[in-house]
């Protein structure tokens, strides 16, 4: 799961960097328009994997804790999404997507701001 979300991350920066440096360069509003929502659809995608790693972790916390209430190679975690910890809201906002996601959105921002007012 770690590396799906680094690869998540890598792309979502490379997406993010060429259509901001298209949209600066063309100074058109719509390229990070899509930048922007490239962005954002990497944010949800990163968050069911860490909200599926999430659930992992604490299925095997149940396992680890108490081998005889979880059937042998069970790997359901439906019992662990009403954990706060889980949910899909809190991993949204998690510190570290909010932080990288967040800047990426920032960043997209101002090149929209700076491409509505530079346009000819």
């Amino acid at each position: 799961m770690n590396g799906n979300s680094f690869l998540i991350k890598s792309w979502c920066l490379t997406i993010a960097a060429a259509t901001y440096g298209f949209a600066v360069n063309r100074v058109d509003w719509r390229l990070t328009a899509i930048g922007m929502l490239a962005v954002h659809g990497f944010w949800l995608l990163d968050t069911s994997y860490l909200q599926q790693e999430r659930l992992f972790r604490l299925l095997y916390d149940h396992v680890r804790l108490n081998t005889r209430a979880v059937p042998r190679f069970s790997m359901t975690t439906t019992r662990y999404q009403d954990r706060e910890v889980a949910r899909y809201q809190r991993v949204f906002w998690s510190l570290t997507l909010t932080l990288f996601y967040g800047m990426l959105l920032a960043v997209g921002l101002v090149v929209f701001t700076l491409t509505i007012i530079f346009q000819p």
